[in-house]
Order: C-alpha cells, then structure tokens, then sequence
C-alpha cells in the first residue's frame, strides 16, 4: 500500500507500454493513476475520445485525465466491465446495488452508453435473482447523482411502483426516502390506474403490455446515432433470455423486498 501522498499505479493486464501513443493515463480520485489502451476506452466513450484528441494536439499526450470525484475502486471495476465484459460484484445485494450505482454513473458521465445499459441489466437480473430492490440509501444515492430523465431512475421507481411488497414503502420508512422519488412514485401508480382502466382486460394486466413494456431491456437502455442498436450490448454479454425479466413470470403476486 502506498504511503500518504504517494501516488499509486495501475496497469491494465497485457497492455503495451511500448507505443505511449496508444495509452490514456486517467487518474481516479486523488491518488490512482489508471494506463488504459486508446482501443479500449476511447471506441466506447465520446469524453475519452475528445480528451485523448486534445492531448494530442495539444503534445501533452501523456498528461493524465483528472476524474477526482470517482473512486478508484470504481474505475477499476468499469475497465475490468470493458476489458473482460462482466461484473464482480459483493455477495450481499445491499451493497451490490451501490456498487454497480456507482459503475452508472461513472459510464453516464463519459457517455458510455453501452456500458450503462450493461448495469441496466445487471440490476434487472439482480432484482430477479434476489426479490430485492434498492433501499432508501442507494435510491438517495440514485437521486442525488442522475437527472430526472434518467433510465436508471425510472427502473428503481417502476419497481416501486410494480413490484416491491407492500412493507416496502409505509408511513414510518417513507420518511428515508427522497421526496422527489416519493412524487415520481405517485406519478408512477396514478398512469398505472390511468392504464387499468384503459384496459380490455383488467385481470390480465399485470401481465399484460402495460407491465411488459417496462420489462423489456431495452425501455430502460439509451441509444445514439453512435450506438444505436439495442441488440450491441446484449450481444457483447451474450445475454440469454432467461437472463432478463420476464413479464410472465412476475405476476401479481409475486413482490420485491426492500433490501
């Protein structure tokens, strides 16, 4: 372990050191200097793309990319997303959840698009596996890092809204809540009374269209002239379908708790 004010480096596995030209130096947090290869990250995210060019042209090639705010922890585990195309996440889902915020908004902030529809459906399967959603710390942690018209938002809320136990949200745990996810979870069940009643066929609605359409990977995923189709990031986790939610087996009664 480095000593206090020491810097500490990381060297991807395999990276060619040789041509310099081909390596981004990005320092994460204040003291983690991070040797990404150009090929790797630069493809996926337009922020890497316009910084290596800058360096560039400005012959500060190996001047580093400052991300003081994000953890290195975090940085790593977004390369090893890149690199290896999986996740290593903690075993208990209360800190899972956090873990793989923290990937989203990182990969958000570079406009990695591909990489946030991968944690999309990494939550949706981990909410499947473990009948667990977010709780009032990681939704707070949620509200506090995205933009109201964030994916990732409106999944935590349609869970609320579709699927988590009534003993998930009550007079007493309401209050650890962020007030703007209590107001987007009213918005949420008032269109869902609005589609009840439009419905043909109120006793299969839950699931019917209105609850698999939020179901489907893709409602929650983002998409560019870049990146545009949805099958990409499914493609590169080889994503089986019984790996995603599927709308038939969620039916009325069977809920999410609150981790």
């Amino acid at each position: 372990m480095a000593s206090p004010g020491t810097s500490r480096k990381h060297q991807i596995p395999d990276i060619n050191m040789s041509n310099v030209a081909n390596v981004l130096a990005v320092q994460a947090g204040l003291l983690d200097t991070f040797y990404v290869e150009t090929d790797l990250i630069c493809p996926r995210s337009p922020f890497f793309e316009t910084a290596r060019t800058r360096r560039w042209r400005s012959g500060r090639k190996q001047r580093p990319i400052y991300l003081p705010h994000v953890k290195p922890a975090t940085f790593s585990a977004y390369l090893m997303l890149l690199q290896e195309l999986q996740f290593r996440i903690p075993d208990e889902a209360g800190e899972a959840f956090p873990h793989l915020a923290h990937i989203y908004f990182l990969a958000d902030k570079v406009g990695d698009l591909i990489s946030t529809n991968l944690v999309i459906d990494q939550f949706i399967s981990l909410v499947k596996e473990t009948a667990l959603v977010p709780n009032s710390t990681c939704v707070d942690l949620i509200y506090g890092n995205t933009v109201p018209s964030s994916p990732l938002r409106h999944l935590i809320v349609d869970y609320m809204v579709f699927d988590a136990d009534e003993d998930c949200l009550n007079d007493e745990s309401a209050h650890d809540f962020p007030p703007l996810f209590l107001r987007d979870i009213i918005l949420g069940q008032r269109r869902l009374r609005d589609e009840w009643a439009r419905s043909s066929d109120n006793a299969l609605f839950w699931t019917g269209p209105a609850k698999k359409a939020r179901l489907e990977k893709c409602y929650y995923h983002q998409h560019s002239a870049q990146f545009p189709a949805c099958a990409t990031a499914a493609e590169i986790m080889d994503v089986q379908e019984d790996g995603l939610v599927d709308a038939e087996e969620n039916k009325m009664n069977d809920r999410c708790r609150i981790v």
